[in-house]
């Protein structure tokens, strides 16, 4: 039977991710390697980084912006969002995470279905 579990917090289980090129720190919380419908994590983006341009090809994803201000790229536009606004990025979209800013952002991010977050463990390798 499945059992309610801590994301965040002192007693999370969050497997922590550090990248380097481009930097940030995420923190994958659950999704198709403990047989979750869905994938999810946190990231905390350094103040004047990025993530990697990406496109998920086999799931859709929902980041909410629970600090600061991110902007979001998109081969035909882009969107700048502040906490606590959320956006929807289908499957194949590619985008691109910028925090233009001096100060920590943090976003989550979910996946349906699952899969996109055993990448993000492996360090896209």
């Amino acid at each position: 039977m499945a059992t309610a579990k801590i994301l965040i917090g002192k007693e999370t289980e969050a497997g922590r991710v550090e990248f380097e090129q481009p930097r940030r720190t995420v923190f994958v919380y659950f999704g198709k390697d403990e047989g979750a419908s869905f994938g999810a994590g946190i990231c905390h983006l350094p103040p004047h980084s990025s993530n990697q341009r990406h496109a998920h090809d086999n799931a859709d994803e929902i980041i909410y912006v629970l600090k600061g201000t991110l902007r979001f790229w998109f081969p035909d536009q882009e969107h700048i969002l502040k906490a606590p606004e959320a956006i929807y990025i289908p499957r194949n979209v590619e985008h691109q995470i910028f925090n233009d800013t001096d100060q920590v952002a943090t976003h989550t991010f979910t996946f349906t279905p699952p899969g996109p977050e055993i990448a993000i463990r492996n360090k896209y390798r």
